[in-house]
């Protein structure tokens, strides 16, 4: 009796199953200006999600400064 609560206790407390690797974003690689140099070009590879949030947070920016630029003066 005593090994059957043995044998039940044990597997209950097994660990679960290892979770799947995660899966690795394919890199996107652009070319960018150098800001040390008018012709040159450095290449910059970051994963498609990162190039995502760069284009928001540009496009956010913009939006933004367009807003500023409309409003009427402060009186």
């Amino acid at each position: 009796m005593l090994l059957l609560v043995i044998a039940a206790a044990a597997q209950a407390v097994s660990p679960p199953p290892p979770a799947a690797p995660p899966v690795k974003e394919k890199k996107v690689c652009q070319l960018e200006e150098d800001v040390s140099s008018r012709i040159r070009y450095k290449q910059v590879c970051l994963p498609q999600s990162e190039w995502d949030a760069i284009a928001k947070s540009t496009q956010t920016d913009l939006e933004s400064s367009r807003n500023q630029r409309t409003l009427p003066p402060p009186q």
